[in-house]
């Protein structure tokens, strides 16, 4: 069973774990515990009953009717199972009920994974940054429209 429920700083060990497993990027801990602090309500977890975090969503509010999602990752051995499918809903229907209008994200231009399943939640490609990523890769900038 998955339960999609937000992020608790117990959390942060297994959250930490998904993030060096997914992207190249390091970042500092104390990062998702400031994001969690300011934004608790923009931090989801996908919770493998008992106790195992399958993956996570964390987004910050850009101003009060948008939000970008910052990082979103599911474990390698869960993808595919609807998780991340489970997690951007809830997402999505948290952001509705604060009358959040614009959701934003950047995307590597070469992860047709990401894009596609992107696109089949609807979002839309809305502009290229390049050299966005720390190894110098660009990034397409995507959104929804709530």
């Amino acid at each position: 069973m998955v339960l999609i429920r937000r992020f608790e700083p117990r959390d942060l060990d297994q959250v930490l774990q998904i993030v060096f497993e997914t992207f190249p990027e390091r970042y500092n801990p104390n990062v998702f515990i400031n994001l969690h602090q300011v934004y608790p309500d923009c931090f989801l977890v996908a919770e493998i009953i008992p106790a195992k975090i399958a993956g996570f969503l964390l987004g910050a509010k850009t101003n009060v009717d948008s939000v970008r999602i910052l990082l979103f990752a599911v474990k390698r051995e869960y993808r595919r199972k609807g998780i991340g499918s489970k997690m951007l809903k809830r997402f999505i229907r948290e952001m509705l009920l604060q009358n959040i209008k614009k959701i934003e994200l950047e995307v590597r231009r070469d992860n047709k994974l990401a894009l596609n399943f992107y696109k089949k939640h609807g979002f839309n490609i809305v502009d290229i940054i390049p050299s966005f990523y720390q190894d110098k890769q660009s990034a397409y900038v995507l959104r929804k429209i709530l």
